[in-house]
């Protein structure tokens, strides 16, 4: 077998793979399916109301379907059973935005997020709307990778406009100022940020980004640090899907699991910052239309610690290169495809 058979192959097989964890991550977010699954465990708990497994079972599918309040509360259930469980106290610290507690205790664990409502005046979120509209010829579709960045629509389905004027300095500004905020809440050592990486992306019919991680801890204090989106859409909201799951990542290992996730829905004018190590992804997004002004959008990006900042520079100049598609290239069809198949996984 020749080289180029085998690359194929591989892609082949790395093409099926992607898409059968897609679908057992729609399955897991489904909420009929979690429904069912809370109706059957409510009954077993009732039986059995000091069981631990149980109980973290129904707080991990209250996470998959975004019920975070609810899935707070069993977890303070489970430490009150069991004071000294690393896994509750953690999983209560991120959905309470509290401190994590010290441990030393490694394995796979939730990512820690801040979701701050209202983040932007209505008057500043409605000129970044029109905005967004107004430069609609300029988005390109989004690629993959930082080193070599490419368009892979398996991986990614989404537009992007990086030349957004105003909104970077602006943008800037105001996640510097609340960087300390942020450092907290996320439990990150304070650190001067070095450049701030801002785009917008609007997801349409079909459009998703698989199960990925924006740094590595292995890399140290060197390229991302957080990662935010600042949502934003129509009025009254015309889509459904496009919200993040952030998975449980054991980061030594830089590894996953597709079944244990908390779901943040995107909620207009919500930013979401989180540590850039973890693993997430972008659920497919479901509009009856292909219209640009009905889509799901983020102004987000990276903040990057100080001393690669020359290195992202030369990575976002490699990125606006690879982006050379325009928008017509980018046939319907194919976000179609992944329409069909996200409604027989639904």
């Amino acid at each position: 077998m020749n080289s180029q058979n085998l690359t194929s192959e591989l892609k082949a097989e790395e093409k099926k793979a992607t898409h059968t964890e897609q679908e057992l991550i729609e399955r897991y977010s489904n909420p009929v399916v979690a429904n069912q699954l809370l109706a059957a465990l409510e009954k077993r708990i009732e039986s059995n109301p000091t069981n631990v497994l149980l109980l973290s079972q129904k707080a991990m599918i209250l996470r998959r379907i975004a019920k975070l309040e609810q899935a707070l509360l069993v977890y303070k259930q489970i430490l009150a059973l069991e004071p000294h469980n690393e896994y509750a106290h953690r999983s209560a610290a991120v959905l309470s935005g509290s401190p994590l507690p010290v441990s030393k205790e490694k394995g796979s664990f939730p990512a820690p997020f801040v979701a701050i409502p209202n983040f932007l005046p209505d008057s500043k979120l409605s000129a970044l709307y029109q905005a967004t509209l107004e430069n609609e010829k300029y988005f390109k579709p989004s690629g993959v990778g930082a080193t070599e960045p490419h368009y892979d629509p398996d991986k990614r389905q989404s537009f992007v406009w990086g030349g957004i004027g105003e909104w970077r300095p602006f943008m800037k500004g105001l996640l510097r100022e609340r960087l300390p905020q942020l450092c907290e809440s996320l439990c990150i050592d304070t650190f001067e940020p070095g450049s701030v990486e801002v785009k917008i992306t609007n997801y349409l019919n079909g459009g998703f980004f698989i199960t990925h991680a924006d740094n590595s801890i292995s890399k140290g204090k060197t390229g991302r640090a957080i990662s935010y989106l600042l949502y934003y859409h129509s009025q009254p909201k015309a889509f459904q899907g496009g919200d993040l799951f952030l998975f449980d990542s054991d980061l030594s290992n830089e590894r996953y699991t597709n079944a244990n996730f908390t779901r943040i829905r995107c909620q207009n004018n919500t930013l979401v910052a989180f540590n850039s190590p973890y693993f997430h992804a972008v659920q497919p997004v479901r509009l009856e239309s292909e219209r640009f002004d009905q889509g799901r959008m983020a102004l987000g990006g990276h903040i990057n610690y100080m001393d690669t900042e020359d290195s992202t520079k030369k990575t976002l100049r490699q990125s606006r290169q690879s982006r050379c598609l325009d928008r017509s290239t980018v046939k319907s069809a194919t976000f179609e495809k992944i329409q069909k198949n996200y409604n027989k996984r639904a």
